[in-house]
């Protein structure tokens, strides 16, 4: 019996291709996780907006602070001061401190643009902030009385 000789070729091959199944893995890997990235950044600035947003609306409902705060007094915001009852004074207040949007914004702590909406069925009670288009928006809704009727307090937050 005749024995044949090995010369190594198929060896060789399956080095090569060894070699080729790393790097396109590696090359796979790289990309999903680039790609899973872009998707996730989405979400984690959608959920910091959710939170932005709820964030305004519960201090909204608040006394705010001081008890009896005013335009040059505040140190935090609130409208109201029973819960969900929005107190008439409280609310002209905030009114007339949101014209300084920036100075709103800061004493919400927030660092996304906002639009605030108080509204009794289709009529607007008060709005306050910037209302404008985004790419991404979270809005926070609160049913609260105002004048004894039964109004929605909507907050939106906005990113880019």
């Amino acid at each position: 019996m005749k024995h044949i000789k090995s010369r190594g070729k198929a060896q060789v091959w399956s080095l090569d291709f060894i070699v080729a199944v790393v790097f396109f893995a590696i090359a796979l890997t790289m990309y999903f996780k680039y790609a899973g990235s872009i998707f996730n950044e989405d979400e984690l600035d959608l959920e910091g907006l959710r939170i932005e947003a709820a964030s305004i609306s519960s201090g909204l409902l608040t006394p705010g602070y001081p008890q009896n705060w005013n335009e040059s007094t505040v140190s935090r915001i609130g409208i109201s001061d029973d819960g969900n009852n929005i107190n008439p004074e409280k609310l002209q207040n905030f009114l007339a401190l949101s014209s300084d949007y920036e100075r709103t914004k800061k004493l919400f702590s927030v660092t996304n643009d906002f639009y605030i909406l108080l509204r009794s069925n289709s009529t607007i009670i008060a709005q306050a902030g910037v209302n404008k288009s985004a790419n991404l928006i979270a809005t926070a809704e609160k049913i609260v009385l105002y004048n004894s009727t039964l109004s929605r307090l909507s907050v939106y937050s906005f990113g880019t």
